[in-house]
């Protein structure tokens, strides 16, 4: 059985891209209500942070990934960050604090847990127009998880668009080839 091995030692808490928007439409709603009541300067401006809540490594994120989508055909290893040298170095522990934004908008986040669980239940049911990733990933690049996402039947269907700070025309003309729309 292949083996996929992912950093334990690196943690955070994943973003649902879907509760973050919502959470920027309350933001927003927020602040068009002000502006309708007072024509004054918005008194909530400022630098507020956002992700789900709970935290996970990177291991623990796709072990719940396999698990969620039933996927048996490896076998999910934890492993040290030095094992996999990376262009970027990344903080060992980058979990934010959310009590601003909570607080100041009223605003309620759900654990990565069961916003994954609803990523997957929407992506599983299609209710997803395009996949959007970032070339540069910890463990992976989205040339490898185009490939994987392209030979999985219950999405290949769906367009996939890579981005990426880096990128030049032998990444563009390799995503092409692997499927990337």
């Amino acid at each position: 059985k292949p083996k996929l091995k992912v950093v334990f030692d690196q943690v955070g808490t994943p973003t649902y891209a879907m509760d973050l928007a919502r959470a920027i439409v309350t933001v927003l709603n927020d602040y068009r209500h002000a502006e309708l009541v007072s024509a004054s300067v918005y008194t909530k401006s400022g630098v507020y942070h956002y992700s789900n809540e709970g935290v996970c490594s990177w291991y623990d994120f796709a072990h719940a990934i396999a698990h969620l989508a039933g996927h048996q055909q490896c076998c999910v290893q934890p492993c040290h960050s030095n094992e996999f040298p990376s262009k970027v170095e990344r903080p060992p522990y980058s979990v934010l604090d959310k009590s601003k934004v909570k607080a100041t908008f009223g605003i309620e986040i759900a654990h990565w847990y069961e916003a994954l669980k609803e990523c997957l239940e929407k992506v599983r049911d299609k209710h997803y127009d395009v996949i959007l990733m970032d070339h540069e990933m910890p463990q992976m690049d989205g040339h490898r998880l185009t490939k994987l996402c392209k030979s999985d039947d219950t999405i290949k269907k769906i367009p996939l668009v890579i981005f990426s700070s880096l990128v030049n025309e032998e990444m563009k003309r390799k995503g092409e080839l692997l499927g990337a729309d």
